[in-house]
């Protein structure tokens, strides 16, 4: 049991690791080609139904909000 809370645990971490890895290799992308906002999305909820062995089932899910930069290479990114 307490292997499996320390590889959780250590799933975790990495993985947290790897969102700030990302989220610094956006930022410097940011400045480096001088991206601007042009646009701001919202977010949405999505509801599913379906069925599964028989039964009646519903999923309900969301999406984030997003924020649209241009960059000084003519391309839009949606973050």
């Amino acid at each position: 049991m307490k292997f499996i809370v320390a590889l959780l645990v250590l799933l975790i971490v990495v993985l947290l690791g790897f969102v700030y890895y990302q989220d610094q290799q956006w930022e410097a992308f940011k400045r480096a080609h001088e991206c601007k906002v042009v646009a701001r999305v919202s977010g949405d909820v999505v509801n599913t139904t379906g069925f599964v062995g028989g039964r009646v089932v519903v999923g309900i899910g969301s999406t984030p909000d997003k924020t649209g930069w241009l960059c000084s290479d003519g391309v839009v990114y949606y973050r």
